[in-house]
């Protein structure tokens, strides 16, 4: 979904997709490439409660990457229990369980993924000038 995410932006001058139609505007990057899944299998984790489990983050709705602070820590995606395509918003909407050993993955504005623990989701970036700040993590999931 990242690269898809950023394939699209190479297209649409270096902007992200609005953030209420980036499902949709991305959905023709992620069968090419390689990938064998359709667009709307790429939207579920394995580990996830719900059919979508990805989120794009609103702060970054049809900005330019170029006028980002951060990049490389800027959050673009991160893992949720989303209800539908095309969900968007902050840090608020991250899963209630950490999935992978007890971590969440999180795409990056620069077209990375990492996934992070509990101790390091604080830290994160959120909007394009962000600081780091402080945010409820999610509980570890036994």
């Amino acid at each position: 979904l990242g690269r898809a995410i950023v394939e699209y932006t190479q297209d649409w001058d270096e902007h992200f997709p609005p953030a209420e139609h980036w499902t949709t505007l991305t959905s023709g990057f992620v069968s090419g490439g390689g990938f064998n899944v359709s667009a709307e299998e790429s939207m579920r984790c394995p580990e996830g409660a719900t059919p979508y489990s990805y989120v794009f983050n609103a702060a970054l709705d049809g900005k330019d990457i170029k006028t980002l602070k951060s990049p490389k820590e800027t959050v673009l995606l991160f893992e949720s229990d989303a209800n539908g395509p095309d969900k968007s918003g902050g840090k608020e909407l991250l899963s209630s369980k950490l999935r992978h050993y007890s971590k969440l993955n999180f795409w990056f504005a620069y077209g990375f993924v990492r996934a992070k623990d509990s101790k390091e989701i604080p830290s994160l970036h959120w909007k394009p000038d962000d600081k780091p700040s402080l945010v409820d993590v999610p509980a570890k999931d036994d």
